[in-house]
């Protein structure tokens, strides 16, 4: 789960660095939060945080373009469905291998306590037929001997 997380913090730094640089280059001159690379790339570190679509445009502004509108919508949408839904998976497959590898431990645990009984009494059986014969029976002429034998 720690290589799947690492790649995950890395996709997350390349979209916010990405949108960043598209945001500098697309609204540099209509938005003071996008005057400058440092500055862009904060404001987009900023709006996932505190959403908020002031920041790509104003009323009159979105109302005269439409990119800042489908600029902020992309950037929510890649955000907080594809990059959550990523997060998501990955906390999932993590939980789903430490189940496996609890039911592993437990059903190796219970199956060789399961051995060492089963192990126990095959050892029993047999020292019981081969060494244990009762001394009455052998007088007797039973035919426990022909049984066991």
């Amino acid at each position: 789960a720690t290589s799947a997380l690492i790649m995950f913090l890395v996709s997350l730094t390349i979209i916010i660095f990405g949108y960043s640089i598209a945001a500098y280059v697309l609204l540099w001159g209509q938005r003071a939060e996008f005057a400058t690379l440092q500055v862009s790339l904060n404001a987009m570190g900023n709006a996932i945080i505190a959403p908020d679509i002031t920041m790509f445009c104003d009323n009159e502004t979105c109302s005269q373009q439409l990119l800042p509108f489908f600029f902020y919508w992309s950037y929510f949408l890649c955000m907080w469905i594809v990059l959550l839904n990523c997060l998501i998976a990955i906390i999932n497959q993590a939980y789903e291998l430490a189940k496996e590898r609890q039911s592993i431990l437990i059903t190796s645990s219970r199956s060789s306590s399961s051995h060492w009984f089963k192990m126990f009494c095959s050892t029993l059986l047999r020292v019981i037929k081969q060494h244990h014969r009762p001394y009455w029976l052998a007088i007797s002429g039973s035919s426990y001997f022909t049984i066991f034998q």
